[in-house]
């Protein structure tokens, strides 16, 4: 039983340090093509940390409860998710603040970049929540859809970003990605229960 507790916690441990590695890596990769997040006000290296640290503690949970079956308080959840959507936030409309622009051609721009990679991976989890509220793939992309236009054209007529369509494209994969991992938990016969305040992931009857 230690041994087991001991394998779980150094799993975590080199998740964390993973995570932490690659949401740095994307955003340093993303800081080169984008310019300065907010100008000069913030350094990309504290930007990077801002964005590495939520990201980090994301997957550990992720990870934690889907990978090594523990089970995770009810309140930690959802704190989770609150950090989760607080973070997606402050990437559409906090990283380009002053700059707008269209681009309406979907070959301008590199689909294997880091920047475009970091938008499918920053969707999913958002994906996957919108699956269990709406109770269906198919209204999870539609929805995705017009989530990322209306996003797009708050960054355009708000002076927030770039209105890209590629951006539209990348994160409404990242919504069918999070749609199908729901799909697959359920294919598996696989439910999340809340049980005296803690979510456990459990196999139901067929």
């Amino acid at each position: 039983m230690a041994a087991k507790r001991i394998t779980r916690i150094a799993v975590l441990c080199l998740t964390a340090v993973f995570s932490f590695a690659l949401a740095v890596f994307f955003y340093n990769r993303v800081q080169v093509s984008n310019g300065p997040l907010l100008g000069s006000s913030l350094d990309p290296g504290a930007a990077a940390v801002f964005i590495a640290v939520p990201t980090a503690l994301i997957v550990v949970l992720l990870v934690a409860f889907f990978v090594l079956r523990m089970a995770i308080p009810e309140v930690l959840a959802k704190g989770a998710v609150a950090v989760y959507l607080l973070m997606l936030l402050f990437i559409l409309f906090g990283k380009s603040v002053g700059v707008s622009g269209l681009n309406f051609d979907p070959t301008n721009g590199n689909l294997l970049s880091a920047g475009f990679i970091l938008n499918v991976l920053a969707f999913v989890p958002a994906g996957f929540l919108l699956r269990f509220a709406l109770k269906g793939t198919g209204r999870t992309v539609l929805v995705g859809i017009v989530l990322s236009v209306a996003a797009e054209a708050i960054q355009y007529f708000c002076y927030l970003g770039i209105a890209d369509i590629l951006d539209v494209a990348m994160n409404t994969l990242g919504f069918l990605l999070g749609a199908l991992c729901v799909d697959l938990l359920t294919k598996h016969n696989l439910k999340i229960v809340d049980e005296n305040g803690k979510m456990q992931l459990v196999k139901t009857e067929i």
